[in-house]
């Protein structure tokens, strides 16, 4: 019986968790799931400490596994952490800038995080984790 029950419980926690594992699509522009997972809480966070992110799935949308950060979905809201300001529309990275990208979205799961490069334009060039290897 109590070989069943570690068998039933091994089982739950494989099911239950998943990773947060992520990539950057340079051509699409988005943060993509490793594993079909929504996401539902990223973190974008200047490497120069000025700016912090955090992009939330708002209640009652349905959300994806992916996001565009150039042009971020209205499902999202925006918060600037420092300061606490709802950012709904007119999100920009900086130029010339490195961002890590964090996705939080399943609170089991260690924390996924990648690097994102602006050019003098703002838009992103260069990013270290491109699939899913």
């Amino acid at each position: 019986m109590t070989k069943y029950l570690m068998l039933i419980v091994a089982a739950a926690l494989i099911v239950s968790c998943k990773s947060n594992t992520i990539y950057f699509d340079l051509d699409k522009k988005e943060i993509t799931s490793c594993n079909d997972a929504v996401l539902s809480r990223v973190m974008v966070e200047g490497q120069d400490g000025t700016e912090s992110f955090m992009f939330k799935l708002k209640p009652g949308h349905r959300g994806k596994t992916y996001m565009n950060i150039e042009n971020p979905d209205t499902i999202f809201t925006i918060t600037d952490m420092p300061f606490g300001e709802m950012k709904n529309h007119g999100f920009t990275l900086k130029p010339s800038s490195e961002y890590k990208i964090s996705n939080l979205s399943n609170g089991d799961a260690a924390d996924s995080s990648l690097l994102i490069l602006t050019d003098k334009n703002s838009k992103i060039i260069h990013a270290d984790i491109v699939d899913c290897n």
